[in-house]
């Protein structure tokens, strides 16, 4: 998962461009702001997994960071990262018999290798005490009970991505660079 946090160096409702009197790309206290705001949204967004109990194999709460981009013309950007399944675990799945109201779903009731293989893992790790000769047994027909009934949503990020969230970052970064700015968030 990557979404981008742009800030924009315009100020609102005059269209006057910050960047002649205040360079984005050459202000450390402007790429400060944005890292301190950046690790907030990682330490709330770890908690939220972690609130939400989605640490099965901890892979998603350890997957959390942030790279700094380029700053392009007036344009300060950041990225969080994430694995790759976290949109699965924030809105849910719909299963094949059970329809959860998530924007994704299992198309069929047989799961895949790879699926099985996870599942498998997963019960070793966690010592359910499924003996070693029906482990695959349990594994394909976990697996297969998961894809009849999907996956619960647990949401964790829209938790920390707030109105009041982003009205933070605005308020720091605009404190640092004196005029408004605005935010957008690309997911």
């Amino acid at each position: 998962m990557k979404f981008t946090t742009e800030i924009e160096g315009d100020v609102l409702g005059i269209g006057a461009d910050v960047t002649k009197e205040f360079s984005l790309s050459k202000s450390p206290d402007v790429n400060a702001a944005l890292i301190r705001w950046m690790q907030d949204v990682i330490k709330l967004t770890v908690e939220g997994i972690d609130r939400v109990d989605a640490k099965a194999t901890l892979n998603l709460r350890q997957s959390v960071g942030f790279a700094e981009l380029p700053v392009e013309q007036k344009v300060a950007q950041v990225a969080m990262e994430m694995a790759s399944y976290w949109k699965f675990v924030e809105y849910g799945v719909n299963g094949v018999r059970v329809n959860r109201g998530a924007p994704f779903s299992f198309r069929s009731i047989n799961p895949s290798p790879s699926h099985v293989a996870a599942i498998r893992k997963w019960a070793i790790d966690k010592a359910l005490g499924i003996p070693a000769d029906e482990i695959d047994a349990a594994a394909y027909n976990i697996a297969k009970s998961i894809k009849r009934r999907g996956i619960k949503g647990r949401p964790f990020l829209n938790q920390v991505l707030t109105d009041a969230k982003m009205d933070e970052l605005v308020s720091s970064i605009a404190q640092v660079v004196g005029k408004e700015i605005s935010i957008s968030i690309n997911v």
